[in-house]
């Protein structure tokens, strides 16, 4: 999902640290809304709290804050 990771790489990396290698980031690919937890489903319900409907990128924080890409759910998600 392209526009996930355009959001992820502008707006969460540069926040990350290596204190957040392995946490969750969801983001809403609308809006650029996002939640970095340690545990996904907190990130996600988090985030789908303010953002009900939305369609999410979901990734973990890789090393260097690489974006591991994990999957996406929401209106609009393609199986």
């Amino acid at each position: 999902m392209p526009r996930g990771r355009e959001i992820y790489e502008r707006r969460v990396r540069p926040g990350l640290g290596q204190e957040d290698e392995g946490a969750f980031v969801v983001i809403d690919v609308e809006s650029g809304d996002y939640e970095v937890a340690a545990d996904e489903e907190e990130a996600f319900a988090r985030v789908e709290a303010r953002r009900q409907g939305a369609v999410f990128f979901f990734s973990r924080v890789g090393p260097g804050g690489e974006a591991v890409p994990a999957h996406r759910i929401g209106a609009g998600a393609q199986r």
